[in-house]
């Protein structure tokens, strides 16, 4: 691989589809309404994919003075949560803004992105910040190769925007299939990718509201959207919000589970399994089913069509709980409240399957890092 990586735009816009040139490599946008390609949307979504292959970036136009002051506090997070090191962000000679940006623009409107999940139902319901926008983004967690799952998630959005007199904004893109962005993983790069679709929406609104994942409590958990990275991409034209990490998930959830605009539109998978809201059987969907049932408010949710032996079934299926998180929180506390019901007994069953794999793997880990230690020293 070359040391730097030459993006150059090819259709800047303002248009509803603008394209750039990065690594040899075509990387589009396609919206519903006009968007704007600068400089910020390229450096947002391959910033840390060149940082992990330690690769500088090469950009045609200057970026805005607050979007470059941040690059230090950004990049400080960036070495502590993956070990990548600083790489240089080159731009052209000649063409550096004054220092008048320094401060947030002038409000204009927030953007939610929005998939429909707790979290961003939570920040639409409970935010600090009412959004005039609802955005979609086809080619994110639905691929662009599931049309139908991106039509039915596309039509739960413009009920819930018409719902509350918001604009519904659709962004197609291929950044995930690129082949540069597509080497580093989806969890690095999923909160630089979100910030890039808002800086292509600038134009129109000031503000993105980018939903927590993680909790304050968990602030060292390396994750690509974090409350410590998010802000930092923001610019002289846009304010990148991080919204909603005072709580956890299931907190979330309850907090608006009796609203029924979410029971109808509550879309949590990203499995792709079905070409439903929601397919029932893989781990978020139970994890979110076991939560809803706990309080019973399993039955208002049209978007899930289980029932508690459905459940119990998928429960059994489920061979272990990756997130360990999960394990101590949301599956725990319902064998707590439910440990002699069938499905409070195959919930403390698969917790059990749980356990055992993580200690596998730690044994394998550790047996593998004293083969290692032997051959090297």
């Amino acid at each position: 691989m070359s040391n730097v990586v030459v993006a150059r735009r090819l259709a800047a816009g303002p248009a509803t589809r603008v394209v750039a040139d990065v690594a040899d490599h075509e990387v589009w946008f396609e919206a519903n309404l006009p968007l704007t390609l600068s400089p910020e949307v390229i450096a947002s979504a391959f910033l840390l994919v060149t940082s992990h292959h330690r690769q500088g970036l090469d950009l045609d136009a200057p970026l805005s003075s607050r979007f470059r002051d941040n690059l230090t506090s950004l990049q400080e997070v960036v070495r502590e949560f993956w070990s990548y090191q600083d790489v240089p962000l080159l731009e052209p000679p000649g063409g550096i803004p004054s220092m008048a940006g320094k401060t947030a623009p002038e409000f204009r409107g927030a953007a939610l992105m929005f998939s429909g999940g707790v979290d961003s139902f939570y920040s639409l319901l409970r935010g600090p910040l009412a959004p005039a926008a609802l955005v979609l983004v086809e080619g994110f967690d639905i691929p662009l190769t599931q049309p139908s799952r991106t039509e039915a998630a596309w039509a739960s959005l413009q009920a819930v925007a018409d719902h509350f007199g918001l604009r519904a904004v659709k962004v197609s893109t291929n950044l995930r299939e690129h082949d540069l962005f597509r080497s580093v993983n989806w969890e690095v790069t999923h909160g630089g990718a979100l910030a890039a679709v808002g800086h292509l929406l600038a134009a129109q609104y000031s503000h993105v509201i980018i939903s927590s994942s993680y909790p304050y409590p968990e602030p060292t958990k390396p994750w690509g959207s974090h409350f410590r990275l998010d802000p930092h991409w923001s610019s002289d034209s846009l304010s990148v919000l991080h919204v909603g990490a005072t709580h956890r998930r299931a907190a979330k959830l309850l907090a608006i589970a009796d609203e029924p605009i979410v029971q109808r539109n509550l879309r949590v998978c990203w499995e792709g399994v079905t070409t439903q809201l929601n397919c029932g059987a893989c781990e978020k969907c139970i994890r979110t089913l076991l939560v809803l049932q706990s309080v019973g408010r399993l039955e208002h949710f049209t978007t899930f069509a289980t029932s508690e032996s459905q459940l119990t079934d998928a429960v059994r299926a489920l061979p272990y709980i990756k997130n360990r998180g999960s394990l101590a929180n949301s599956y725990t506390r319902f064998v707590r409240a439910n440990p002699s019901s069938t499905l409070g007994r195959e919930v403390a069953a698969l917790i059990e399957r749980s356990k055992r794999h993580h200690r596998k793997r730690e044994l394998m880990k550790s047996v593998a890092g004293r083969i290692v230690s032997r051959i090297l020293y």
